[in-house]
């Protein structure tokens, strides 16, 4: 087995006991050039380590490599932050993107698209986020004008923030809705792994004894851990090309058929290794990589962001047999949690029963199509939701 890399940062504690009064106001500015975001990574990241709700996808390694792959030429960077005299308190990466048509064609949203799985303010953890969420909204109804939606989308449940500022917009008269749950798998590792392995179904485990027995009898398997950043980027290479060699990349969903998606995979190991926090599980079969794993361990937690295998070794369930091995490493490395990452699937199910839920929550502006968006999300969409033609269309549409 191939071992390397530096241990993940120590958990923060997330608790919110003796919350400090401000004894300064709180004044809010916007940050709008990416020159200025790229200064700010050390205060950034502090107030992370720092906040209510510390995860890998507001970190500003994170944030700065997404906006440098996938921002477009007509968004405008609307990054707020929130400062008790010098001290900042609170962040909220946004971004205005402004369409030529359709509905709505105004939108504030988070710096996120499918490749990022969850998303948040950041605040510090001994504010109380509800005067703090209020100044940071205060701030943007009084700078932005015009636009459409307020869509925020997949803020945790366990943090809170979309009932709470549903609650905040409502005193304003601005109508908000929470919509579109998404729940996502994930393993607490507070056990030995022999004791969690046990609460697995009977048919799981004995087909995972089956396929590990029939894998001994014919040349074994091996474990590969990459993390040290000199050595990543071949591995990782070698991975992306089996995520692209089977239905994905027939498909065009696989990383290796979006160059800027690509450009995001391969600027997430380079910055993260560099920290010491990536992780690349490969699962070699006689000799060669059959499946692959890209993680990132960030506050004891264990982030999967892109597993592949290849197709040819399928007899075998090399992703099944993967993830087995992997998370045998992990639940002896002393990490506190395995995240499944984006939604529910019968492949991430089979090995956990938690569910983390997701909300977005979407303000509506003062405008007409803001005002259409809220009819349309409110009024005709539960309608059609509940209809029955729509539902057998949706049956016939399956067959």
């Amino acid at each position: 087995m191939v071992r390397a890399g530096t241990p993940a940062l120590a958990a923060a504690d997330p608790g919110t006991a003796g919350r400090s009064r401000p004894t300064t106001p709180l004044t809010v500015r916007t940050v709008s050039s990416f020159a200025e975001f790229e200064t700010l990574a050390g205060p950034w990241n502090d107030l992370l380590a720092r906040s209510r709700y510390d995860i890998l996808f507001l970190h500003h390694e994170w944030l700065r490599t997404w906006w440098s792959v996938f921002a477009e030429p007509h968004w405008r960077m609307r990054v707020l932050l929130a400062h008790e005299g010098e001290r900042l308190v609170a962040a909220a990466p946004l971004v205005r993107k402004r369409n030529p048509g359709g509905l709505p064609r105004d939108v504030i949203e988070f710096w996120a698209n499918s490749h990022t799985f969850r998303t948040d303010f950041v605040i510090d953890r001994d504010r109380d986020p509800e005067p703090v969420l209020e100044q940071l909204w205060k701030h943007l109804l009084r700078t932005e004008k015009g636009w459409d939606l307020l869509r925020l989308k997949d803020l945790a449940d366990e943090n809170g923030s979309a009932d709470l500022l549903r609650a905040i917009v409502s005193r304003d008269a601005v109508p908000a809705s929470k919509e579109e749950l998404v729940e996502t798998p994930y393993l607490p590792l507070d056990r030995s792994w022999d004791d969690y392995f046990r609460t697995r179904s009977k048919n799981h485990r004995k087909n995972m004894r089956r396929v590990m027995h029939k894998l001994e009898q014919n040349g074994g398997w091996k474990l590969a851990v990459f993390a040290d950043a000199a050595a990543i980027d071949e591995p990782l290479e070698r991975g992306l090309e089996i995520e692209g060699s089977g239905w994905k990349g027939a498909g065009r969903s696989s990383i290796l058929s979006d160059a800027r998606t690509a450009a995001f995979y391969r600027g997430l190991a380079r910055r993260f290794s560099a920290l010491g926090l990536v992780r690349l599980f490969v699962l070699k079969l006689g000799g060669k990589d059959a499946a692959f794993d890209f993680c990132i361990n960030y506050r004891g937690r264990v982030y999967a962001l892109k597993t592949g295998y290849d197709e040819s070794y399928a007899h075998y369930s090399p992703g099944q047999i993967l993830q087995m091995t992997e998370l045998q490493e992990i639940f002896a490395s002393g990490e506190s949690e395995y995240d499944f990452i984006g939604p529910k699937m019968k492949f991430k199910t089979r090995w956990t029963d938690h569910l983390r839920r997701h909300w977005t929550l979407y303000v509506y502006g003062r405008t007409v199509r803001g005002r259409a968006l809220q009819q349309l999300n409110q009024r005709v969409l539960p309608v059609l939701r509940r209809s029955r033609l729509l539902r057998r269309l949706k049956q016939l549409r399956g067959r």
